[in-house]
């Protein structure tokens, strides 16, 4: 019984699958390249299909995505060894390595356990799959949005600024799912107890919640104070990139390691002004809580934080 459900299934995923390349040869037919891609990349999420890859990797080189076209030439390769034009597309493909080189960015993701899919996360809402961890992929330079998915995890998604010509390392860690056991025998509801219910005396005192709010507002003003020297460390990053190649760097070896270390610092940076803020954020609330609970309408506070023109802003108002 579960072998038959099993290969229903499969027949299912191919129908639809045929249909999918069906509609996206019309689409094609019709003059809309896009949406002949996302169908067929549809269709070969379903099922890893030779023809399908072949069909995407010419449609990807029309439309100028270099990157998708050697993604997807390279799977019609792995997925069709004998293929009779394969030498043509290798010859392709080696030529389209140096361009990769010189004008986009190499993506390379690892992972906790290994063997995670890899997922590109493209504008408009489409997915591309790029592999299983270790995953190394050509992408377009600028923001590289990918997603980190396994069974029995939690799926983790990263965004990264990529350059042309630089490689982007991705190391993530997954978390796995925890799945608790029912509770076979449930509390019985409590008897009431009088005493229990009486109202607990009234609080006094706002001293410890005005203390975490102004600790909480601090912290967000020092998270907005790292944000904007990591700002001026990705400058330098951006202008020692710029200056490869220019009289300004007599020493390679040394304009690289600093490249290198100004982009290490650079992710180090954020990393300590999301934590800040996300500590000053916890304790501003926690504050205000007890401000709210200890004072009612006697105290008013509003704290208010977010991107500005200049960077990063905090305001921090409170009344007694």
């Amino acid at each position: 019984m579960t072998l038959g459900v099993a290969t229903a299934s499969a027949q299912s995923d191919r129908q639809q699958a045929a249909q999918l390349a069906e509609d996206a040869g019309a689409a094609f037919e019709a003059g809309d390249v896009d949406q002949a891609i996302a169908l067929y990349e549809e269709a070969f999420r379903l099922v890893q299909d030779p023809s399908f890859a072949y069909n995407l990797g010419g449609l990807c080189d029309a439309t100028g995505d270099l990157p998708c076209a050697q993604h997807y030439f390279t799977r019609y390769i792995e997925l069709f060894p004998g293929a009779q034009d394969r030498a043509d597309i290798e010859a392709y493909l080696e030529e389209l390595e140096g361009e990769l080189q010189a004008n986009y960015t190499r993506l390379s993701v690892t992972s906790d356990p290994d063997g995670a899919e890899v997922w590109l996360m493209i504008d408009g809402g489409t997915e591309r799959r790029l592999g299983e961890t270790p995953v190394e992929a050509w992408v377009a330079p600028g923001t590289i949005d990918v997603e980190v998915r396994a069974d029995g995890y939690e799926s983790l998604r990263d965004r990264r600024n990529g350059l042309a010509g630089l490689v982007v390392p991705i190391e993530v860690e997954l978390t796995e799912l925890v799945v608790e056991d029912p509770i076979e025998d449930p509390i019985e509801d409590p008897i009431e107890d009088p005493i229990l219910t009486e109202p607990p005396p009234e609080r006094g005192g706002n001293g410890l919640g005005i203390a975490l709010t102004s600790a909480g507002g601090a912290a967000l003003v020092g998270g907005a104070v790292v944000f904007v020297i990591r700002g001026n460390t990705v400058s330098d990053h951006n202008e020692a990139v710029a200056a490869i190649g220019t009289d300004a760097v007599t020493d390679p070896v040394a304009h690289a390691n600093r490249i290198s270390s100004l982009e290490s610092d650079a992710e180090t940076l954020a990393g300590v002004g999301y934590a800040t803020i996300g500590v000053g954020a916890a304790l501003t609330g926690v504050g205000l809580v007890m401000l709210m609970r200890n004072g009612g309408n006697e105290s008013n506070t509003n704290v208010s934080a977010g991107p500005t023109r200049d960077g990063f802003g905090v305001m921090l108002r409170t009344r007694f």
